[in-house]
């Protein structure tokens, strides 16, 4: 094999294996509290903030109002959404089945999609959280910890449930303002066609 065919092979396989990290996200599924099947593929070219969320936390109240706050903020530009997993992990605080939680969450009246209970860590985490651990480098270590993944699938902040809701929604909107002009990019690529000529 000549040098510039390897090169090409080696650069195809680089590419690949890029794709594949990337994109790892969207192909998980998960169940939604309703036992339906819900594909992230669907969330391709969105930011996401996923949550892990419980029913008698102390920051309960505070962050399903903020979570809801962020999802009816950004929600209209089609590109972002709030994910939320309940998790019993922390402190024994989402005991509930799915019906009791999707009755209690009807209080902040959550548009965004949640999921079925799942632990978010240790050797029995849900594959989403092992995935956004592994890729993050941060392991939730109580309820209501953020993970904001952009459009391709990469995590690319984290926060604890103390951290100033103002400070994330500031973030979020950025990630979704570039979310918004990749996307304005992708239906309106410079062309040479788009330049235009004098008439000969």
């Amino acid at each position: 094999m000549d040098g510039n065919r390897c090169l090409m092979v080696l650069l195809g396989m680089s590419l690949q294996q890029f794709a594949c990290v990337s994109t790892q996200f969207h192909s998980f599924t998960s169940i939604d509290l309703n036992g339906k099947k819900f594909d992230l593929e669907q969330l391709s070219d969105s930011v996401v903030l996923v949550a892990n969320v419980a029913s008698e936390c102390g920051y309960t109240d505070s962050h399903y109002k903020a979570l809801q706050k962020m999802q009816d903020l950004f929600q209209p530009t089609k590109k972002f959404t709030v994910l939320a997993y309940p998790c019993n992990q922390f402190g024994g605080q989402e005991p509930g089945s799915s019906e009791q939680i999707q009755e209690f969450i009807q209080q902040f009246s959550v548009s965004f999609p949640v999921m079925s209970k799942v632990e978010v860590k240790g050797p029995n985490a849900d594959p989403v959280w092992k995935y956004l651990v592994k890729s993050s480098g941060v392991s939730p270590e109580w309820n209501f910890f953020m993970y904001l993944v952009d459009g391709n699938g990469d995590v690319i902040e984290t926060w604890g449930p103390q951290s100033p809701i103002d400070d994330i929604i500031e973030v979020v909107a950025e990630a979704v303002h570039l979310e918004e002009m990749h996307q304005v990019q992708v239906e309106r690529p410079h062309a040479a066609g788009d330049i235009p000529h004098d008439e000969l």
